[in-house]
C-alpha cells in the first residue's frame, strides 16, 4: 500500500490512517516538494496525481494504494481514496483559483478510478454521492487524537473562547470576532478570544475585523502550536468555537468534546454529527447574533456544565480502536477484490 502526502488533506488524518494500518507493510511515496512558479507547481502536481502516482505504485510492487488526501489516480490496482469533503467544489468562490482548477480536474477522475472512497462524515458522503452517485462511498469518522477526559469538566478553567482553524474564507473568522465582540458587550467584557490559525486566503479580512474592535481581549496565534500546548489550551477553554460555513468533519470540536469542554458552532456541514446540534437551542437573529447569545448563555454555570456533559457524551464513539478496526476490515475487503 502507499501512504501519500499530496497537495491537500489533513496531516493528522494521514497519521491516523498510518497508525490504523501499522500491521501492514507501508511504502510511503511523495511527489516531492514543488519549487517554482505557481503555474509550474500546479502542472507538476497534476502530472504526479494523474500519471506519476500510478507509475510509481506499479514500479514499487504495491498491492493496494491508499490516497489520504482527496486525489490520486490509480489504474488497474485496488485503491482507496480518502475524500475529506467536496467543499472546494461546493463553495469554489471561497478558495484559491489554482486549487479550484486542481480539484475540478482531479477529484472526479480520482474518485471514479478508486475501488472505494472513504469520507469522515455522512454529510460529506451525501455531497460526494450527489456528484458521483455510482461510487462505493464508506464513512469512517476520524478518531480523537488526544487523551480523552474521563469525565466532563464541572466548571470552566478560564474565560477564553478558543477557535482553531485555517485562516480561510470558509472558516468565517471575521464573523467569529464580531460575534465574540457582541457577546462581550452583552456580558460586561467577561469573555476573551484566542484564534489559532496560520496562513490562508482570508488573512486580510481577519486583520481588518480585528482593527474594528477593541482587540485587547483577542489573541491571534499565527505560528504552529505544539500538540501538548494545544491540548492544554482546549482543556482549559471556556468553550471551543467554530463559525465555518461548511465542515467535512471538524476535528477541533471533537477534541473539545473529548476534553469535556462545551462547543458553540453554526450547525453547518458535519458539525452536528460530531458534537450534536447546539445544546442551547435556536435564537432569533443573524448567525452572529445567535452565536453571541449562545456564548453569553454559557456564562450560567449549570448551563455550561450541561453543555460540557453533552459534548463529552457525543464524542465518546470516536475512538482510535473503532477507527483501526474499520480501516482493517476495509483493507481486507478491498484486498479480496484484487
Amino acid at each position: 500500500m502507499i501512504a501519500r502526502r499530496g497537495m491537500s488533506g489533513s496531516g493528522v488524518g494521514l497519521q491516523a490512517i498510518e497508525n490504523a494500518l501499522q500491521q501492514h507493510q507501508k511504502i510511503p511515496l511523495n511527489p516531492g516538494q514543488p519549487s517554482g512558479s505557481r503555474v509550474r507547481n500546479l502542472a507538476s502536481m497534476l502530472r504526479w496525481e494523474a500519471l506519476g502516482l500510478d507509475r510509481t505504485a506499479r514500479n514499487a510492487g504495491c498491492d493496494i494504494v491508499v490516497n489520504p488526501a482527496n486525489t490520486g489516480v490509480v489504474r488497474g490496482l485496488p485503491s482507496i481514496t480518502v475524500m475529506h469533503d467536496t467543499m472546494v467544489l461546493d463553495h469554489w468562490r471561497l478558495f484559491d483559483f489554482g486549487y479550484v482548477i486542481f480539484a475540478k480536474m482531479l477529484f472526479s477522475l480520482s474518485a471514479k478510478n478508486s475501488t472505494v472512497v472513504v469520507t469522515p462524515s455522512e454529510h460529506s458522503k451525501r455531497q460526494i454521492t450527489r456528484r458521483w452517485p455510482h461510487l462505493d462511498v464508506r464513512v469512517i469518522p476520524w478518531p480523537t487524537f488526544r487523551a480523552r477526559a474521563s469525565a466532563p469538566r464541572s466548571a470552566p478553567g478560564s474565560n477564553e473562547i478558543v477557535l482553531i482553524a485555517s485562516c480561510d474564507k470558509h472558516k468565517r473568522i471575521p464573523m467569529a470576532i464580531r460575534s465574540v465582540d457582541r457577546a462581550r458587550r452583552l456580558a460586561d467584557g467577561h469573555l476573551r478570544l484566542t484564534i489559532v490559525g496560520k496562513s490562508g486566503n482570508d488573512v486580510e479580512a481577519i486583520t481588518q475585523a480585528i482593527s474594528e474592535v477593541d482587540g485587547g481581549w483577542l489573541t491571534w496565534i499565527k505560528t504552529g502550536v505544539p500538540q501538548k500546548d494545544l491540548d492544554t489550551l482546549i482543556s482549559e477553554a471556556f468553550c471551543v468555537l467554530s463559525t465555518s460555513l461548511d465542515e467535512g468533519f471538524c476535528l477541533p470540536l471533537l477534541e473539545a468534546g473529548s476534553a469535556g469542554v462545551p462547543v458553540v458552532h453554526t450547525g453547518r456541514g458535519a458539525m452536528p454529527e460530531v458534537v450534536g446540534q447546539s445544546p442551547l437551542g435556536d435564537q432569533a437573529g443573524t448567525e452572529e447574533d445567535q452565536i453571541a447569545l449562545r456564548l453569553v448563555a454559557l456564562l450560567d454555570r449549570p448551563t455550561w456544565a450541561g453543555a460540557a456533559r453533552r459534548a463529552h457524551h457525543e464524542t465518546q464513539r470516536f475512538s482510535p480502536s473503532v477507527f483501526e478496526s474499520q480501516w482493517g476490515a476495509l483493507l481486507n475487503e478491498v484486498a479480496t477484490r484484487a
